[in-house]
């Protein structure tokens, strides 16, 4: 299993941040504090977290999004981008040039960069409920469907691939990507 997910599944119920120091106590005790719904979190179903390089924690939910300054949640609703009805964040991820990347419920992808938010919306975007993202090594943003369809976006050009380019059907898809950037494939 994919640490990623590991990690995603564990957030589920509630956001745990721990701070670097310890607290002054004899068993050297970490701090740690819950954050949930009541605290600023649009909802207790974590689907991912991102820092990005202004130290802001991003924290995407089944109910929107979220920026930690290190002291509160405030919440950035996705529904303030053109075209965008859809709260739900289902993957989440920060590209090599600090750009977030989210995928909505059912379609739309997201990409918030330090100056622009950009939605990419089409028919080359399944209406079908995402299950991983990942970038490779040249920069490109793949998605990988519940029901196996592939998408690829580089340089603003969304491609849609699956069985017709040669992708065996059938089954979920996962992805991921090891250290020089090289994508992995995987079908259940």
């Amino acid at each position: 299993m994919f640490l990623g997910l590991t990690f995603r599944r564990w957030l589920c119920h509630s956001l745990f941040l721990a701070s670097t120091l310890p607290v002054f106590g004899a068993d050297g005790d970490w701090f740690a504090r819950i954050w949930q719904s009541d605290d600023g979190l649009p909802d207790n179903n974590v689907t991912g977290v991102a820092q990005t390089a202004d130290g802001y924690l991003w924290v995407a939910t089944m109910g929107g999004l979220a920026r930690f300054d290190g002291v509160q949640l405030r919440e950035f609703s996705p529904v303030q981008l053109s075209n965008m009805l859809d709260r739900v964040v289902r993957t989440m991820i920060l590209d090599d040039r600090g750009q977030l990347w989210m995928t909505m419920d059912h379609g739309p992808v997201v990409c918030v960069g330090p100056k622009t938010a950009r939605v990419f919306t089409g028919s080359d975007l399944p209406d079908l409920y995402p299950t991983a993202m990942v970038e490779d090594r040249e920069g490109a943003i793949w998605i990988a469907y519940v029901q196996g369809d592939l998408v690829r976006i580089k340089d603003e050009a969304v491609a849609r691939l699956g069985a017709s380019q040669g992708l065996p059907s059938g089954g979920p898809v996962w992805l991921a990507t090891d250290a020089e950037g090289e994508l992995w494939f995987e079908r259940r």
